[in-house]
């Protein structure tokens, strides 16, 4: 089972280490039990992106997996949390400005199956 992790950010470049794309492949492992050989970690920073309608510094992570995955709306918040505050911790973005998704692979297909048929 293959998770993906994409950090969207709108602060510089180069602001986000090497390791911490280390450290959120391995926090994501941890949390849904898969080995880091099976995360995939993208990280996008100096996007122009807006929140609550100012362009301050701002983000949010998308993680793409099976529904198997994000089967527990509890655990979903905690996990979200836990990513959230790392993030911030390294990027020093505020965590009211960051904006969590959970995406299975079912809501992406239904989205494109939405579009296609539309």
């Amino acid at each position: 089972m293959m998770l993906r992790c994409v950090v969207h950010v709108n602060t510089p470049a180069c602001k986000l280490s090497d390791s911490f794309r280390t450290q959120l492949a391995t926090m994501v492992a941890k949390r849904y039990d898969l080995q880091t050989e099976n995360i995939i970690v993208l990280i996008r920073e100096g996007l122009r992106l807006m929140r609550a309608g100012t362009k301050d510094a701002c983000g949010y992570i998308e993680l793409f997996g099976c529904d198997a995955i994000f089967d527990d709306a509890e655990k979903n918040r905690e996990d979200t949390t836990a990513l959230i505050q790392l993030l911030q911790k390294e990027s020093g973005i505020p965590l009211a400005r960051y904006v969590p998704s959970l995406l299975t692979t079912s809501f992406l297909h239904s989205i494109l199956v939405n579009i296609a048929t539309t």
